[in-house]
């Protein structure tokens, strides 16, 4: 199915090219599962959410005042006025262990109900207490003095929404506010995108169990922040790529068998992962990692070539995806497409993939920032067609100088007194320092320029 993303006006063409190029090089379609209403929240819909019942399901207050049932008042009027029997107040009833919805209402009766409060049987219109067709001003004797109309006052059973309309679309995001509404209708399950399985790899020589590198545990933790809590960390050693001759350890003292793996080895532990996990991101050295290269031959792997994706940052890098071969079979269904109001309006045809995806992280912590939030990100919410408009916001740089290519590096952004983002670089920052990280905000994005100008707009992706 086409790719439909909404791009705001002058986003950079890499960027956009970018987006399609990873998306068509994803599985296809996602993984859904079943859970309960009240479990939803922050999840995704995998489709179309229809009301199970009419709402309200019962008539509803529309208004705080008194309830009466509005045939006992055709006729009536000043003279011939309709005397009350009885006064019902719903919280006194309460505090007397009454059930407002047992009581008999045949005799000529009101009740005070609050607004949106459930109306008692008979009762079908709400008077507001200061109305002048009512006169309760002698305790002695209440007296309605002119024709109520039936349903005034009243918030009617379906009037808000039928049975079989939507209320959320595919892909729509569930808050609070949407769980309460879905309720109200009958929902009790929901359809929803399955999270992915993730663990992140290591492919660092040096690792050790005791000591993982700083860009591992980044990428753990800016998962986490994101909401994927069982996320762990996985250490492999590149592949061994020397002469038998080489390992001869009187030959060569310094060789350490420990500080790699055999073909075989880390084809296993790929060919396991790729049954246990989703989506494999892998840290490595540079992006030329002999281990990350041999992946495409080996294993779970073996049939697919790798996916290269130039992503341009301070330092040039290469983001790389593969997928596994097929864990069982793809389905082909067909999905229906439906209007606002549910409407059927046709089908479309949908392929479900069951592979495991691997991602090559490849650069220093800087490439890995930019590269996780910048496009992991995007993998993880493709669902979200506007994720671009969530996530990428507009502002504007001081003193850029000229440069040939687009630039996107740490930076800090503010919002002024107008409303508008300024966004700063943080100067004199090198990768070991300490001020880009702790002083950053977001990630700018500075589209390529011939000359330098006193004001730039560019696009910038929020971290906090």
């Amino acid at each position: 199915m086409r790719l439909e993303l909404d791009f705001p006006h002058n986003f950079p063409e890499l960027f956009i090219h970018t987006f399609h190029d990873i998306y068509h090089k994803l599985t296809q379609g996602l993984h859904t599962e079943l859970i309960p209403l009240d479990q939803a929240i922050g999840r995704r819909v995998a489709e179309d959410i229809l009301a199970l019942q009419d709402y309200p399901a019962k008539h509803l207050a529309a208004i705080e005042g008194y309830g009466i049932e509005s045939k006992k008042t055709e006729g009536i009027n000043t003279k011939n006025y309709l005397k009350i029997n009885h006064m019902y107040f719903w919280q006194g009833e309460l505090y007397r262990s009454q059930d407002i919805y047992k009581i008999n209402y045949n005799e000529d009766s009101v009740i005070s109900l609050p607004k949106n409060f459930e109306l008692p049987p008979s009762i079908d219109a709400i008077v507001r207490k200061d109305d002048s067709r009512l006169d309760f001003n002698d305790p002695t004797e209440y007296k309605v003095l002119s024709p109520i109309e039936k349903f005034e006052g009243v918030i009617q059973q379906g009037s808000i929404i039928q049975q079989g309309e939507c209320l959320l679309k595919k892909d729509e995001s569930i808050n609070a506010e949407k769980i309460m509404a879905l309720s109200r209708t009958g929902v009790k399950e929901v359809n929803v995108y399955k999270k992915p399985r993730v663990v992140v790899v290591s492919l660092y020589s040096y690792d050790r169990e005791d000591h993982i590198s700083e860009e591992c545990i980044y990428v753990k933790n800016t998962l986490q922040q994101w909401g994927y809590a069982d996320v762990g960390i996985k250490i492999l050693k590149p592949v061994v790529l020397v002469s038998p001759e080489s390992m001869d350890k009187e030959r060569n003292p310094i060789f350490d068998p420990t500080l790699g793996m055999s073909r075989q080895q880390l084809s296993s532990e790929f060919d396991q992962l790729a049954s246990l996990y989703d989506l494999i991101l892998v840290c490595s050295v540079r992006p030329s990692d002999a281990g990350m290269l041999t992946l495409r031959t080996m294993g779970a792997f073996q049939n697919l070539s790798e996916q290269v994706i130039n992503i341009i940052t301070e330092n040039p890098n290469q983001f790389k995806i593969l997928k596994s071969n097929d864990r069982s079979p793809p389905i082909r269904e067909n999905r229906i497409i439906r209007d606002a109001q549910g409407v059927h309006k046709g089908t479309v045809l949908e392929v479900l993939e069951d592979r495991a995806q691997i991602v090559n992280l490849g650069g220093d912590i800087d490439d890995i920032i930019i590269s996780m939030n910048l496009v992991v990100r995007y993998i993880l919410n493709r669902t979200d067609p506007k994720i671009v408009e969530h996530h990428y916001h507009r502002g504007f740089m001081e003193n850029v100088q000229p440069s040939n290519s687009l630039q996107i590096f740490l930076a800090k952004y503010q919002q002024d007194i107008s409303g508008k983002y300024r966004v700063n670089r943080i100067e004199d920052s090198q990768s070991h320092q300490f001020s880009k990280y702790t002083e950053s905000n977001c990630i700018a994005i500075v589209p390529n320029q011939e000359q330098a100008e006193e004001v730039t707009e560019i696009f910038f992706l929020k971290l906090d």
